[in-house]
């Protein structure tokens, strides 16, 4: 029986990756919460390991996420998916909306990114919110210093309530300063920037409004 050969370990002296890295966003229900996601990262290496990117409070694995969150920080993780708070059990990647974000050397760098974030997250040591900094702050700043629009690349569901903090809570409230710390998003900004996006849908809500009685009119 002839023997295969790797060409890539013979000539680079590592054998060739059995996968294309993957980066994808997903979500889930809140636990307790149904009708509230909450976001994670996933990222499928080379061996086809899939590691994921979470956040929550430093004592979820004591106490769950209801319990014992006063006064508790924001803590980022990186572990894999199976031993992560993020682990599928019954559920399938469809089944959490997972969306592939980047593949290749694009998303291995992009990980890489997404790690030094991790750090610095940590480091900063915030107060933990369920309303205000919490897993969703972790993953979408993750997403904001590695390129990408958290609020257009996340999973959109239709089985959750978008009401006034939105599908995802906490999404935007953590930020990198002016001197590269993670700090949290004061309240007056979140209250400008909540007021600048009501004023931005409604005004696109009177430009179609005004659109739709042109064409009406124009075209009887």
């Amino acid at each position: 029986m002839a023997e295969t050969v790797d060409h890539a370990e013979k000539l680079y002296g590592k054998p060739r990756a059995k996968f294309e890295p993957q980066l994808s966003v997903a979500s889930r229900p809140v636990e307790g919460f149904p009708m509230k996601g909450h976001l994670y990262l996933v990222y499928r290496d080379e061996d086809g390991k899939r590691w994921a990117l979470s956040g929550r409070h430093e004592n979820y694995h004591k106490e769950g996420i209801f319990k014992n969150w006063f006064h508790s920080n924001i803590v980022a993780e990186i572990l894999p998916q199976e031993d992560s708070i993020d682990k599928l059990e019954k559920d399938s990647a469809k089944d959490r909306y997972s969306k592939v974000l980047s593949k290749g050397v694009k998303a291995r760098a992009k990980w890489e990114e997404m790690a030094k974030t991790v750090a610095k997250i940590n480091k900063a040591k915030n107060d933990y919110d369920i309303e205000g900094s919490n897993s969703n702050s972790v993953v979408s700043l993750v997403l904001s210093q590695s390129g990408f629009d958290p609020f257009k690349v996340v999973p959109q569901r239709e089985d959750m309530l978008n009401g006034i903090t939105g599908i995802y809570p906490g999404m935007g409230d953590l930020v990198i300063d002016e001197n590269g710390n993670v700090t949290e998003l004061s309240l007056a900004k979140k209250m400008l920037d909540g007021a600048a996006k009501t004023i931005t849908q409604q005004e696109k809500k009177l430009k179609n409004s005004f659109v739709n009685q042109y064409e009406t009119y124009h075209y009887r």
